[in-house]
């Protein structure tokens, strides 16, 4: 399994990045009682139709109920190349997943997203619609 560990890259290199995956590996664990919330890296692969790995500790493991990621326990580093290594070997598995995790994430665009998230500081705030 080749793996590239990059840094921060600018949306135009994640893009190309991306295009040419096959799996994202997006192992976390919980630091000083802190999780990962929203992985936005997951996100931007499902939205690229590329599969995603997971561990159990962060919020990655949400979007596994939809079939567009996998789920591996945390610093079980067999676990995470197994399920990297099942990805990459079943065309099949891997088009499914990417198909999948493209239609959970598709509709979820900011333009879609933000008005609901703002009507929902507002009411939490307790100002007026």
């Amino acid at each position: 399994i080749r793996s590239l560990f990059l840094g921060v890259v600018t949306p135009g290199q994640r893009d190309a990045l991306l295009s040419t995956a096959d799996c994202l590996m997006a192992p976390s664990r919980v630091i000083n009682q802190r999780r990962e919330g929203c992985p936005l890296t997951v996100l931007e692969a499902l939205n690229a139709g590329v599969p995603a790995v997971t561990c159990d500790d962060g919020n990655g493991g949400y979007f596994a109920q939809y079939g567009g990621t996998r789920v591996v326990p945390t610093d079980d580093r067999e676990a995470l190349r197994n399920a990297v290594s099942t990805i990459l070997d079943d065309p099949r598995l891997r088009q499914e997943m990417a198909y999948r995790g493209r239609a959970l994430v598709a509709p979820r665009t900011w333009a879609a997203s933000g008005p609901l998230f703002m009507s929902d500081l507002n009411r939490s705030a307790g100002l007026s619609p």
